[in-house]
This record gives C-alpha cells, structure tokens and sequence, in this order.
C-alpha cells in the first residue's frame, strides 16, 4: 500500500499543474449540474473529454446527466455519443454498469450482485475487476482492497488516482487508521488539496425536499446515482455507511470501526426501532445527520439495519409500531438475516396481525416451503379471524393506514398463493375471481388502470373456459388463466420497462443466440430473450399447472406403467391363452418379452418423459429457448412481442403471443418425442411371433399365433394413444370461436337479468375463431349490445347474430359480426333510434371506463380506440334494432 501511494503521489506533483485545472474544470461541471444548466454543463463535460481525456469521474457524471430525465433528447444523445465513445452502446461493463446503476428501472441489489459475479469471473482481467467492485463500493477499508483499487483506478487515469486518494485521506482520512502506514503528510500536493476541498464544497442536486409523483423514495434514486458526486465530503460519508448497510444480507462484510463510527454519528438522533414510526413531515435528504422527520423509505431502512446490526439487545415492539415501520422500509426480508428478523419482530403479544408480518418477512428471506406454508396458515387465520374471510376488508386497513403494505399485499396474493388457501376459499374455481377482485380494488384505488385490465382478462377467460367445458386431460395442457396470470404478476414491469420505450433492433433479435454475460445480458433484446426463457421454464416446470402437471398425472404417477403393461398383462390373462401361460417353454418367452416391455416402459416413466433437469438428464423436453431446435421459434417469437405490444399498447397481447409460441417451442420436443414413441413400438412394443411359436410345443402355435395377434393389435391401440397425449390440444386460449364468445357473453347477462330468456337465431357462416387480442375487443362489443338488449329491450324476444367474411385483398378480410335484438313491445322504434342517436352524439375520450357510460358510447369509440375495428354501426328494422362491427383480419 505505502509503495503504491508514493507512486501515485509522485505521479500527482510531476502532474499537479494539468490535475489542478481539470479539478476547476469538474468544479465548473457540478456548478451548472446544480443549477440544472444542463446546455452548459453538457458544453463543459465535453470540453474536459477533449482537454483531459479518459477517466472514469468524468465518465460517471456523463452517466449521471444521462439518466437525468428532465434533459431534452437532443442534449441526450449527445451525451449517448460521449458514453459510446467508452464502450457503451459495445456493452463495455464499466460504462454499461455506470449507466444501470443510475437507472432506476432495474433493481439494486441484484444489479450489483449480477456486476460482481461478472466481476470474479474469468471473463475479466484484474484491473477491471477491480474497477467493477469499486462502482459497486467506492469506499475501501482495508490495505489491501486500497492498494488493488489505487493501482487499478491510476491505470485509467491519474485525475482517478488523484480522486480516490482524496476521498479515502482528505473527505474520510481512511488511511489514517491504516497499520504500518508511514506520514500521510505531503501525500497531495498542497495546490490540488485547495482545488480539491473547493470541489468537495459543490452543492449537491436533489437532495432538497422531493415533490416528485412518488417522493418518499427519491433518496433510493440519489443513492443510486451518488458515484457521480464522490468529491463531495457529505456524500462520502453518506455512501460509506449506506454500501455497508444496504446490502443482501448473505454478502454483509463485517463492520469496521470507521463504518460503525460514521453510522453511530449520521444515526446519533435515533435510539431505538420504534422511532421510525413516527410520522412524517415531507421527504428531503440530510447528508449530514439523519433526520427522521423528513426521511424517504430507503434512508428509514438503513436506519432500522443500523440499529438492527448495531444494538446490544432489542426491545419488543407493538403491532401498530410495527406495521408503521413496514410500510415506510423496503427490502427488509433481504437487508436482515431471519435470527435478526425473529429476535428484533418478536411477537410478545401473540397478534395475528404481527405474526403475518413476521411470516412474510421470513418467507421471502428464508424462501423454503415451510416457511411459505406457515404464511399462508397465519395469513388465512388473520384473514378470518379478523377480516370477516374478506381479502379486500384487509386490503382496505392496509390501503387507509399502511398503503405500502396494500401493495405487498397484491403482490403476494398471486394465484399460486391463494389456490392453497384452503379454509379461505373453498373452491379452486373461486381463486382467480379472488385474484381479479384485488387487482381490480387496486387499479381503483392507486389509479394502475393496467391492473383493471388484469382484472378484466381473468375474468373473460374463465367464463371462456367455462362455456367450453371440461379440460380433455388426454392431451398436454397447460392452463392459460394460471399461466397468464403469473407471466403478469413476474414481468409486467420488465416488459413495460423494456418495450415502452424505443423500438429493440430486429436486426439484434435475429442475431440472439445465447444469454452471454452480465455486458451482454443487459441488451434489450437478451432482456426480452430472458423473459421469454423465464416464461418457457415455467410453463414447461410448473408442477399444478404446466406440463410437469400433466406429466405428473400422465406419466410419472404410474399412470403410464398402469396403462401400457396392464393392457398386454389383461391379454394374457385371457381364458383363451390358459395353455400358453400353463406351458413353462412357452411361459419363460412371454415373461422374457413382457420383463423388456415392462423395463422399457418404466425408463420412459422414470428417465424419459420428463422435463430435463439435473435430475433427468435424459428428459425429453428441453425448457431452454437456445436449443438448436428452438432458437428460430424464439426470436419470432421476441420479433411478434413487440411487434404487437406497440402496436395494441396493451400487456395482455405480450401474455397471449409468449402462450402460444410456448406451445410452439414445446412442439420441437413434442415432434421427437412422437417418433420415439413409435421407434419404441417397433422394436420393443410388438411381440416377436416366430420366437414365441418356436417356444411353443407343435400343438400350441395356432394358440400363441393367436395371442401374439392379440398383443400386437392392442399394443398398437396402446402405443397409438400415449403418442397422442404429446399433442398440442386443439383449443387454446388466447383465441376463442365467436359462437363461444356469444355463449359466454349470454350467460353472464342472464346472470344480471334471470328473467332473459331470448331466442337465438343463427345466420350466415357458421363460426370463425378469433385469435390473440381481437377476442377480448369483440367481447367487449358483444356484450355491450347484448347486455343493453337484455336491459332496454324485449328479453323474451329472438336475438340473431349475422357471420360474414369478405375478401377485400390476398393478405386481408372483413368480419362481419351484427347483432340484432327486439326492442319492448310498448317502446316505439322512432323514439329508441332517438336515444341511441343522442348517445352517439355524446361519445367522449372516457366512452371506454365502465362506470358513468353506457354500452351504445363504447361501441362507438371502438374503431377510434382499436385498429383491427375498422366500423360499427347501428340501424333498425320494424321493431329491431341491429348493431354491427366490422374488424380488419389476416386471411388464413
């Protein structure tokens, strides 16, 4: 270390006249940063890349004004051309990880575990290594990691030699506290001191009193973006405690005595965890000394781990105390270790209420299924207990005095959750209403339109799936409304991040053919590919209700042995094959075929049919999206996401195309496995009829002739039939047939009107199906016209609903779907026609919100709202009325 330093320390006054200058240059820099003159700040950072070149200060404050959302777009690609000249848009791990670290769309933690695994990989060579941990944890305690980060930074630059020597000795006086350390004094030349504490005096931005949309963790954001203000001797400190603090607890360093000395004095006004319950006067960010009246979430969370990880002993705290300092942390399952969380949580007075909080917290920290299962148990004894059975009565307490909790709440009320809430709902069938009641309460509640949405699919598909019956479980299926709704709850926010904003470059798409690492995982298409094998996993491995289910019940749960060997075993048994069986020659052949038969379909049962895993590495069906057979299937599939999602805006289509083209990966293995199949009953599924008559005395062949023709007529049923479970089932969700669309509408109209009881009258082509998002907009069409025939018009009268398709170009048709309904009998056409004209006239932006609107607006906005609807109209006919939509298609 004391080497490295004199080295450096030489390098700075042979150089002191050059570091000077450029430290006036940064001072300049931040002085426009704060005064947000981003023109001239813009103007200045480009100006030091010319005079002084390359160093990774400046490359972190290009990283901070390129994340800073209040600059215009010229301003920021410019910006973009300076970072790119450092290897950004190349995926060059530095600036790469500068940039993510400042943006607040991924989250921390796991960013920074991703940098650092990168880190000790063999893909980098040391300095990098060290310079990638030094943008996770810029301060440094120990000789050692000093030494290897000094030398490693002054390779880049001498101005980030300069820097990191002046944070560690002049902003902390870290090397102070080191042993066998020799005088620090002199170690910068006394010029660059002055120009440097002048620089450490810059005014910070954004740490005053936030007024953003969500102010109460605008300090998390600055923390993030805080390796761009280093100089400054506040953010030092701040940052010194901060890293420690705010870390995954499975990778929490010991804490050294500077860090423990910082945290004792920046903590000094706070004692115990009851104090963060205290309420809150604004949110602003104190450098200087914690102050919790004005603390956002993240800085309240290194406050409860400081006195967590500081405190000799803990005092119980109340419930209401407790749910107080929940709803204004985060991350606190991941930040405290459970012994942590079970001694500083304890639950004295045995509330209901403390024990779900507590439950929730070790699960998510623990993760095993045991802890899972004690949070359903205490949350279904809370729920019922407490809140009458009512989910949403909770949800209500929590929205009313803990908002932050609601949205726990929401999100750990997945159906996974609740279809094992046993004692809460009694029937599998009500878990998705459960589901789409607190997505919808939510969407009301917090104004997310998006989860009303949720809200609504759910509800469409299990009436779809209702009308169409019974699931045929003698073929693969995986259950849509399941699957949808987990894709929603794990990657709507990643695929909103990824695809609100600029289009991702087909040309990448095309190119995709591995994950690579952390520089290249971080592209937007390799994002967009990890959802897709994220969705590809779970639906290949769920085991309730993905294909691993059905291979559970098909295959695995000796169904598979019971009806392959059984079959043959029944034949054998026959009355009529007594003489064979009686006969030890003959018996021994027929046992001999019948032990291979068995061996062989049990290999299937145990090693073949099966997901591949480390636990069946010889399992038919591969659950990775780069396969050779596959790679072709997944980047279409990434091309049609978004393709589609741009062009609807919505995040249900993104759940209906990643469905499908699910099932079109799948079929690569299924299109094996089928032909594996039939090779099995080539070579080992037929019984051998020579051999067996050879066994037999003379007098017997006939008998054994006969028997083998039996075996080999039901084994081909047999073998027929299992290769017919490995078949995609002919109906899947996203598309629907119109018929069923108008049966599911029907019935739920009649659930609101028992006394609707119409004729159907079916007219022009029979049915179409409707695939991929227009099923939904057609349902909504549908029921707006029969939901205000049921409410205005005569509901014992005839409906007729009218199919057309008409060419209109080679790629291209129109579906013509009308609805006609009779109007009551005592109403007269001319004053109905009147109404409907005067609700057309009032058709505004809001026609589509449910509330306050009715169905004659809605059907009007639809081609406006709706690219595939290209008309609806409405007209009449003696006492009818005919509603019409007429929607663009693909020819098939």
């Amino acid at each position: 270390m004391a080497n490295e330093l004199l080295y450096q320390s030489t390098r700075l006054y042979i150089n002191r006249a050059a570091i000077e200058k450029q430290t006036l240059h940064f001072l300049k820099l931040n002085e426009y940063l704060y005064g947000k003159s981003y023109l001239d700040a813009v103007s200045t950072l480009l100006s030091i890349e010319k005079n002084f070149g390359y160093s990774l200060f400046l490359l972190s404050k290009a990283a901070f004004i390129y994340s800073n959302k209040a600059i215009g777009p010229d301003l920021r690609k410019v910006v973009k051309s300076l970072l790119d000249r450092y290897g950004f848009s190349g995926r060059n791990v530095l600036s790469l990880g500068l940039v993510d670290m400042m943006d607040d769309s991924y989250e921390l933690l796991s960013l920074r575990r991703n940098l650092l695994e990168f880190a000790t990989s063999k893909k980098t060579d040391e300095i990098t290594r060290e310079i990638v941990c030094w943008q996770v944890g810029p301060i440094s305690t120990t000789s050692s990691e000093l030494s290897a980060r000094l030398n490693a930074l002054g390779s880049y630059s001498l101005f980030d030699a300069f820097a990191f020597i002046a944070i560690h000795h002049l902003n902390l006086d870290v090397l102070a506290t080191l042993p066998l350390l020799p005088t620090t004094n002199g170690l910068i030349p006394d010029c660059l001191e002055k120009a440097w504490y002048a620089l450490s005096e810059s005014p910070v931005p954004d740490t005053g009193g936030y007024s953003d949309e969500d102010p109460e963790f605008e300090d998390l954001v600055f923390y993030r973006r805080s390796i761009a203000w280093l100089e400054n001797r506040a953010v030092t400190r701040f940052r010194a405690i901060a890293d420690h603090l705010y870390t995954n607890v499975t990778a929490r360093p010991l804490k050294p005595p500077l860090i423990e000395q910082l945290s004792q004095e920046y903590f000094a006004a706070i004692e115990k965890v009851e104090d963060l319950a205290s309420e809150r006067d604004g949110f602003a960010l104190d450098l200087s000394k914690y102050n919790n009246s004005s603390a956002g979430g993240f800085t309240r969370t290194l406050a409860l781990a400081h006195l967590v990880t500081s405190a000799s002993k803990t005092n119980p705290i109340s419930t209401p105390t407790l749910l107080k300092v929940m709803d204004r942390t985060r991350d606190v399952a991941i930040l405290l270790t459970p012994a942590e969380i079970k001694e500083q949580f304890a639950n004295p007075a045995k509330d209901a209420m403390h024990d779900y909080i507590v439950a929730a917290l070790l699960s998510e920290s623990i993760g095993t299924s045991a802890e899972k299962h004690k949070l359903r148990r205490v949350f279904q004894d809370l729920v019922l207990k407490e809140y009458d059975g009512n989910i949403i009565k909770l949800a209500d307490f929590f929205r009313v005095n803990y908002p932050n909790i609601a949205g726990h709440l929401v999100h750990l009320c997945t159906e996974e959750f609740l279809v094992q809430l046993y004692f809460l709902i009694a029937e599998a069938s009500d878990v998705f209403e459960k589901r789409a009641e607190l997505l919808e309460w939510y969407g009301d509640h917090f104004g997310e339109p998006a989860f009303g949405d949720r809200a609504r699919t759910i509800r469409l598909d299990q009436r779809l799936q209702k009308v169409r019956g019974e699931i045929d479980d003698t073929r693969l299926y995986v259950d849509p409304v399941r699957f949808g709704q987990w894709f929603e709850d794990n990657h709507h926010d990643e695929i909103s991040s990824l695809l609100k904003g600029s289009f991702i470059d087909t040309a990448d798409i095309d190119a995709f053919t591995d994950f690579g690492d952390f520089t290249t995982q971080r592209q937007p298409h390799v994002r967009l590919a990890a959802v897709l094998q994220s969705a590809f996993q779970e639906f290949c491995s769920n085991k309730r209700y993905g294909i691993n289910s059905y291979l559970g019940r098909r295959i695995r749960h000796g169904t598979l042995s019971g009806f392959m060997v059984n079959a043959v075993e029944e034949i054998i048994k026959e009355d009529r094959f007594r003489a064979i069986r009686d006969n030890a020659q003959a018996s021994a052949a027929l046992a001999t075929w019948v032990d291979i038969y068995r061996s062989q379909v049990d290999t299937w049962a145990n090693d073949i049919l099966h997901i591949n895993d480390k636990q069946h590495s010889r399992g038919a069906i591969s659950a990775t999206i780069v396969d050779l057979s596959k790679i072709d299937i997944a980047r279409s599939a990434m091309r049609m996401v978004q393709e589609q999602y741009h062009k609807h805006g919505v995040f249900t289509v993104v759940t209906q195309i990643i469905y499908e083209y699910c099932w079109r990966l799948l079929e690569t293995d299924l299109s094996q496995i089928r032909p594996m199949i039939d090779r099995g009953h080539l070579s080992w599924g037929n019984v051998d009829q020579s051999r067996l008559v050879n066994a037999c005395p003379e007098d017997l062949e006939a008998c054994a002739m006969a028997l083998c023709r039996a075996l080999n007529a039901r084994t081909n049923d047999v073998f027929r039939t299992v290769s017919s479970w490995f078949t995609k089932p002919v109906n899947l969700s996203p598309s629907a047939p119109i018929s069923v669309l108008i049966e599911a509408v029907l019935e739920e109209v009649k659930g609101h009107f028992s006394d609707f009881k119409p004729t159907i009258v079916s007219l022009g082509i029979r049915d179409i199906e409707l695939v991929g998002a227009v099923y939904h907009h057609m349902y909504d069409f549908l029921y707006a016209v029969i939901h205000n025939a049921a409410r205005h018009g005569n509901r014992t009268g005839s409906i007729e609903t009218e199919l057309q398709l008409i060419p209109i170009d080679a790629a291209h048709q129109i579906l013509y779907v009308g609805i006609t309904s009779q109007i009551r009998p005592t109403d007269d056409i001319a004053s109905v026609i009147e109404i409907i004209e005067s609700r057309v006239a009032e058709v505004s932006e809001d026609a589509m919100i449910v509330e306050g609107n009715s169905g004659i607006k809605k059907i009007v906005r639809l081609p406006l709202d709706v690219e595939e609807i290209t008309r609806t109209s409405f007209g009449s006919r003696d006492d009818t009325l005919t509603f019409a939509i007429e929607m663009k298609l693909a020819r098939m």
